[in-house]
């Protein structure tokens, strides 16, 4: 499945961890939609598991944070390139609390990896996937919301809100091709561009 090639690309090409794969799909995939971006602003709903002892507990503790990517020219940065910048900002923590107003511009990404190894005295956690929206008119908060959820191993909830009236009405079936693409290329292609060039 597709989710198996993200995980392959993430831990045998790129040596990164899934949610930075998805970081980078998610970047990449936007770049491909508006070439002429040479930053993508990402506000990332990040854990607060900062201080001693903190990663034992169990609960949802998180922050907003505004991790902006300087790409420059998506047609001569690579794939690889994108990666590991994302995975140079997350662990060097270089990432800011956004101003008021900066949320509208940038891409909100909410990962929520499953806590499946490590849990004290066997717990486990339980997820249930969601239904569909039943309606397409939910607003979205920022440039475009995402929240992935994961739910097995290779398997995960993926939800996207989008501003669709400016995009136009099929934009988000194109970003999820986009995102397909992307993720074969992580895989197989790292050193070419961002946004390929066509003939």
């Amino acid at each position: 499945s597709l989710m198996k090639v993200l995980r392959g690309a993430a831990q045998d090409v790129l040596g990164c961890s899934v949610d930075v794969a998805w970081l980078t799909v998610i970047a990449g995939s936007f770049l491909r939609m508006f070439p002429h971006l040479r930053r993508v602003d990402l506000f990332l709903v990040v854990t607060c598991r900062d201080g001693p002892g903190e990663e034992a507990m169990i609960g949802y503790f998180s922050s907003r944070k505004l991790l902006t990517l300087e790409v420059g020219d998506p047609r001569r940065a690579t794939v690889l390139g994108l990666a590991d910048l994302i995975a140079a900002v997350r662990r060097q923590r270089s990432w800011r609390r956004p101003r008021p107003f900066e949320k509208n511009d940038a891409i909100e990404v909410n990962i929520v990896s499953q806590a499946a190894d490590g849990l004290p005295l066997g717990f486990r956690e339980v997820r249930c996937s969601r239904g569909a929206p039943r309606d397409w008119r939910r607003g979205a908060t920022a440039n475009m919301n995402l929240r992935l959820d994961q739910t097995a191993r290779d398997g995960w909830d993926f939800r996207l809100q989008s501003h669709d009236a400016s995009w136009g009405e099929h934009w988000s079936t194109y970003y999820a091709q986009a995102m397909g693409s992307f993720i074969v290329d992580m895989a197989l292609r790292p050193h070419d561009a961002i946004v390929p060039r066509i003939g």
